[in-house]
C-alpha cells in the first residue's frame, strides 16, 4: 500500500505537528515539530524501542527499571534536514542514499555510471571520502578527472540515449545488485537472454526493468 496511507497525520496534546508511522519492523515511529525555541527543529525516530538480549539463540526484551528513559528520536535542527534531503531524493529515486558524487561539481548521473561501468572490472577502488565528495584513492580520483574531461561536454561522447537496466525484485537474480547498470539487447547466446550487461553478464527480458536517463534521473520504460 502506498505510504501515504500509512501515515498518522495530526498534533500533540501541545498541539505541535505529528505525524505517525510503522517502520519495517513494526516499530511505532513518529516525526514531530519540536517546541525548540531557538530555531525550527524537529523529532525524528522510534517512540518507544526495545531493549532485547540475546539468549540461547534467540532475541529476548529486557525489563528496565522504574524511572528509566531510553533517548531513541534523533533532534535535528532545520540545517541538518537540508543536507539529508538531497540524500533522501536520491534514495527515491535511485534506492541509493549515496549516488557516486566525484566531486563538487555537478556531474550527470550518466557520466556517473558510465565511469563506475568502465573503472569496476579495471580494479579501481571506487570507495568514497565520508561526506561523499571524492574517491579515497587518489589514482581513481585522477581516473575520473581523465575519464570526465574525455566524456564531458568538452569531450567525446556517444550520441543518442544510453539503455541502462536494473534487475527485478522478482527475479532470481535479484541478489546480484539493486544498481541501475548500462545494458544493450542483443542476440541471445542461449534461451532469451537478449539482455547484455550488468553482473550477471545477460539477462532474460523478465529478469529486468529498463531505464534511460532524463535530466540525469532515471526514467523508468514502461
Amino acid at each position: 500500500m502506498p505510504m501515504k496511507e500509512r501515515l498518522t497525520v495530526g498534533t500533540t496534546s501541545r498541539g505541535f505537528p505529528h505525524i505517525a508511522f510503522n517502520d519495517m519492523y513494526g516499530q511505532r515511529c513518529s516525526l514531530q515539530q519540536s517546541s525548540l525555541a531557538e530555531q525550527p527543529a524537529v523529532w525524528f525516530g522510534v517512540d518507544n524501542p526495545k531493549v532485547q538480549i540475546m539468549q540461547e539463540g534467540e532475541w529476548r526484551d529486557v525489563g528496565l527499571p522504574d524511572g528509566a528513559l531510553i533517548s531513541s528520536r534523533m533532534h535535528l535542527p532545520q540545517a541538518t534536514i537540508a543536507l539529508l534531503l538531497e540524500h533522501l531524493r536520491a534514495f527515491v529515486e535511485t534506492g541509493d542514499i549515496d549516488p557516486i558524487e566525484c566531486d563538487a561539481e555537478e556531474t550527470s548521473l550518466e557520466l556517473q555510471l558510465a565511469f563506475a561501468n568502465w573503472a569496476r572490472p579495471r580494479g579501481y577502488d571506487l570507495t568514497m571520502t565520508d561526506d561523499g565528495e571524492m574517491f579515497w584513492s587518489l589514482e581513481t580520483r585522477n581516473a575520473w578527472l581523465g575519464f570526465k574531461a574525455a566524456h564531458g561536454p568538452d569531450g567525446l561522447r556517444s550520441k543518442g540515449q544510453q539503455l541502462y537496466a536494473r534487475i527485478r525484485k522478482t527475479s532470481k537474480y535479484a541478489h546480484q545488485t539493486d544498481k541501475l547498470f548500462e545494458v544493450r539487447v542483443g542476440k541471445a547466446p542461449y534461451d532469451d537472454f537478449v539482455v547484455h550487461g550488468g553482473p550477471g553478464g545477460v539477462y532474460a527480458l523478465r529478469d529486468v526493468h529498463f531505464y534511460v536517463l532524463v535530466d540525469g534521473k532515471p526514467m523508468k520504460l514502461a
